[in-house]
């Protein structure tokens, strides 16, 4: 896939394709186990803040330990929830799906106006950028959809 140049190109490829496509469950288990890991930090954090707040009525500590140990819970439960979801192509669109399958965001193929590809790397970019008028997309590039894509340059 490293021999796609021309953003041509990778338009021809992304609208000829088809099929739903997420994250190996390989990636979902490490992003959900580092989720876990820094959501239990904060939860630690807010815990140990209350406690202290308990123990000393220093509001100061418990102020940051709110907004400390509540970003990383947010965080957490932000990048668990981002990593489940996917992509679906059909009928010249393209939809950005949850874990779930509810549709977040879909945009008609046929009127992209730009797309330029993430920096190179070994395999290929891991993203791409879609640009619409009036709005841009970032489309990661999981495992079975740079497969595809590259497929439909035969």
């Amino acid at each position: 896939m490293s021999d796609v140049h021309s953003s041509d190109e990778w338009l021809r490829r992304l609208r000829a394709l088809h099929g739903e496509f997420h994250p190996p469950p390989r990636y979902l288990l490490m992003v959900q186990l580092l989720a876990a890991i820094i959501i239990g930090m904060g939860a630690f954090i807010l815990f140990k803040a209350w406690q202290r707040y308990q123990y000393s009525h220093a509001l100061g500590s418990l102020i940051f330990g709110a907004l400390f140990g509540g970003s990383a819970v947010a965080v957490g439960y932000y990048q668990q929830r981002r990593a489940a979801c996917g992509y679906r192509f059909e009928g010249g669109r393209i939809c950005f799906i949850s874990g779930v399958g509810r549709v977040l965001w879909a945009e008609d193929l046929s009127a992209l106006e730009r797309l330029e590809p993430g920096p190179a790397r070994q395999h290929g970019p891991d993203y791409l950028l879609l640009h619409w008028s009036g709005r841009t997309r970032r489309v990661d590039l999981l495992g079975a959809m740079k497969v595809a894509l590259a497929a439909s340059a035969v």
